[in-house]
């Protein structure tokens, strides 16, 4: 493979950001260009040193990580501590003093600086993959209007649809990257729909067609030591996984990946066109809805091929767990 694409993550790792990290940093398809992070899963500072953890463990220590915004805009923080662990990656074992020792050795820049400095470096040639809340976007719009013009493509987990309508809120009526600021999370869509830049959105409702479970988790543990590391982490994640019929008992989705997946094999999906907004306020704080239209700029992810998801998924975790 030799084009790559250049990438910069978002993210606020948690479980499911951890195996799209270790699958995006491993596959030859993506130039990393960063990964800047944001509190969502958990507080800001432990989803930083999470983000090099994940990064040491896959051996690349090439990678600069940037901590962005402490805070969302305007609503207090929302934590998913209770689903992740205290720790955001519960079951996975890191060493926390190499942690320290590449934490103290990343650049002190501001996650939006970088972001903005990027995307004149790349030159029209970098896509943003935003697995959190949207607050680095959208800060980095507030300081630099024009941000999108120089962006090729926004990819984001977040949102949900109708099946299922959400996974936050007291009626369940929001996804919780959206959820978790939702003013973020309008400013982006807007400005990056108005600019017509193209926008890829894996919600709610794509994500719950795959469920890992203990058979990908054996599968997966016995590729080697560093696939046993992640598969306790997927099942404690699995374990302590809300919402789902009890039927789906020890399982959970993999939201985060499917934006990885989505650059590897895009036509697994079904795509619905259209605008999305959401709503900022009120007791559907977060809420994402969808206007159909051949002329929007906005795919939303519908479905998926689940033999070739899961194939897809396998290869890129062979290919991390080396």
């Amino acid at each position: 493979m030799t084009y790559k694409e250049n990438v910069i993550i978002d993210c606020d790792p948690g479980c499911d950001d951890a195996i799209a990290l270790a699958s995006a940093l491993t596959n030859p398809l993506f130039n990393v260009i960063g990964i800047t992070s944001i509190g969502g899963n958990v507080n800001p500072q432990t989803t930083k040193r999470n983000a090099i953890g994940i990064a040491d463990l896959v051996g690349r220590h090439d990678v600069p990580i940037l901590a962005g915004a402490m805070k969302p805009l305007i609503k207090p923080m929302v934590d998913a501590s209770d689903v992740h662990g205290e720790t955001g990656v519960d079951g996975l074992t890191m060493n926390f003093n190499t942690i320290a020792n590449l934490e103290s050795l990343q650049p002190q820049q501001h996650a939006v600086d970088f972001i903005i400095e990027q995307s004149f470096k790349q030159n029209g040639a970098l896509n943003l993959i935003v697995i959190g809340p949207m607050t680095n976007i959208a800060m980095a719009l507030q300081k630099d209007p024009s941000l999108p013009s120089r962006i090729q493509k926004l990819t984001i987990m977040g949102g949900a649809f109708g099946d299922p309508t959400g996974n936050m809120g007291e009626r369940l009526h929001a996804e919780f990257n959206v959820y978790c600021d939702p003013h973020a999370a309008k400013i982006t869509l807007d400005a990056f729909q108005k600019e017509r830049t193209p926008i890829r959105i894996m919600p709610l409702d794509v994500t719950h067609k795959f469920l890992q479970d203990r058979d990908l988790r054996e599968w997966l543990a016995s590729l080697s030591p560093c696939g046993e590391n992640f598969a306790r982490m997927l099942e404690h994640y699995a374990d302590g996984y809300p919402g789902l019929p009890a039927s789906c008992a020890g399982k959970s989705p993999l939201h985060d990946f499917h934006t990885i997946a989505s650059f590897i094999k895009p036509c697994m999906y079904e795509w619905d066109r259209g605008y999305v907004d959401v709503i900022t306020d009120g007791n559907l704080d977060g809420k994402t809805s969808h206007a159909p239209s051949v002329n929007g700029n906005t795919l939303i992810a519908r479905n998926v091929d689940k033999s070739q998801f899961i194939g897809v998924l396998k290869e890129s975790l062979t290919n991390a767990m080396r």
